[in-house]
């Protein structure tokens, strides 16, 4: 019964998605119209996530209390997002985050926010506070609420033949890792025959995005799970989904999707590739070392189908699985993607989402069937239950990294991802870091 009031590991909402969204937009601003005490939701969660780029003025807070309630809190809302324009100089956009403290007033919220646009002289995108999101879909709705901001109705003739868009990259933090990532993404299109144009998100300020005009086509990767119909109606473009290309399988569907599902037809397999031919080899010398050992992946679910995939080819067990996200698919999604992948793995194996407890229970069972834990740790910086951790390697992947800061190109997707992860997990299984 108590299962049923914890708090899962994956906790975030709707907030802190936004907050990230205006994070990975260098000249957006985040406001909060919100209760006191909200702010610490949101800015908090990275500060010692990303090292490169402070946070600390990204986001300005109303603060709402009993009297701005009863008054109506509409003038402060205008006022404070006028000023801190004022202040701070010109502004791409502004994000305004929205609560149940804030709304529930019932005054003319729509027309204040025309207003405080015209006024302000930038875009305007408001957020409702989304009681039951976490913060995956609210990042993406905001990423929806940016790709309106791009004028899509240019002349199909002004447009760059063969240039597409990468729409649903969780850009979280400017360190090299993600940048790496960003760049592993262009080179996979590139390795198709496809430009990149604009890639959603990836550090670039508003009128960068806007470019997005010039792309033939939106390719659009799991984090961004709203409707493909959706955005296809948005941009006048057609959306192309792909898999995350996390592990050898998961990069080699990635090329092919994006050349299937540009050019309509049923393609002859591609090549091997050089990078395929090589992480090949590079996979069977790691096998040796690896085979045998047992880890515990904790990721949201696209991430976790692709490192259990990856895992599966070095021949190290997993047990267990946590999967820390809804919105995204969650355990459904991962079973099939890793069904698709060729992977057996049990569903009972896979935690969707679990409390402290649940967790602490499920490690209890599997340490009574099999005499042991894990060797191996692939997690954020989550709090995990102490006999979990004592004697395991973790691989810090994911959001929060608290701990572990990257300063050179270390990407975890495409071709390059798997010789890093390849490398790290060979490091962790014999300490050496």
């Amino acid at each position: 019964m108590i299962d049923e009031f914890e708090i899962p590991l994956g906790n975030q909402r709707g907030l802190l998605g936004v907050f990230l969204a205006a994070h990975a937009i260098p000249d957006a601003i985040h406001i909060l119209f919100t209760g006191v005490g909200c702010k610490s939701k949101a800015q908090r969660q990275i500060a010692h996530h990303d090292l490169v780029r402070d946070a600390g003025n990204k986001m300005v807070w109303a603060d709402i209390g009993e009297r701005e309630f009863i008054a109506g809190p509409l003038e402060r809302l205008e006022n404070l997002t006028l000023e801190t324009v004022r202040r701070r100089g010109k502004a791409g956009l502004i994000f305004i985050s929205g609560s149940a403290a804030a709304e529930f007033p019932g005054a003319d919220l729509a027309a204040t926010l025309r207003r405080i646009k015209r006024l302000a002289g930038c875009p305007v995108i408001y957020l409702p506070g989304g009681w039951e999101d976490d913060h995956f879909l609210a990042y993406a709705r905001a990423m929806r609420e940016v790709l309106r901001l791009v004028n899509w109705k240019t002349s199909p003739k002004k447009r760059k033949s063969k240039t597409v868009n990468i729409v649903g990259y969780f850009f979280d933090r400017y360190e090299e890792d993600r940048q790496a990532d960003c760049w592993e993404l262009y080179s996979l299109c590139l390795s198709v025959g496809y430009n990149p144009g604009s890639l959603f998100f990836c550090g670039d300020e508003l009128k960068e995005l806007q470019r997005a005009w010039q792309a033939e086509v939106n390719v659009v990767l799991p984090f961004y799970p709203l409707p493909l119909y959706e955005l296809e109606a948005i941009t006048g473009r057609p959306a192309v989904k792909v898999d995350l290309p996390l592990g050898p399988v998961a990069c080699r569907r990635f090329e092919e999707q994006l050349q299937m599902g540009i050019s309509g037809e049923k393609k002859p397999p591609l090549k091997m590739s050089y990078h395929q031919l090589e992480t090949t080899e590079l996979i069977a010398g790691a096998r040796r070392r690896l085979a045998g050992l047992r880890a515990l992946v904790v990721a949201e679910s696209p991430v976790a189908a692709g490192m259990v995939e990856l895992l599966s080819e070095l021949e190290v067990s997993v047990p267990l699985v946590v999967i820390l996200d809804r919105s995204l698919g969650g355990k459904k999604y991962f079973l099939e993607k890793l069904k698709e992948y060729g992977v057996d793995f049990p569903a009972e194996a896979a935690l969707e989402n679990p409390g402290y407890s649940c967790l602490e229970k499920a490690a209890c069972q599997l340490e009574k069937k099999d005499g042991r834990l894990f060797d191996l740790i692939i997690a954020p910086d989550l709090w995990l239950p102490e006999e979990i951790t004592i004697g395991a390697a973790w691989l810090e992947v994911g959001f929060p990294s608290h701990r572990r800061h990257v300063f050179h190109k270390e990407p975890v997707l495409g071709w390059g991802g798997v010789y890093l992860l390849v490398q790290r997990l060979l490091s962790a299984a014999e300490r050496i870091f």
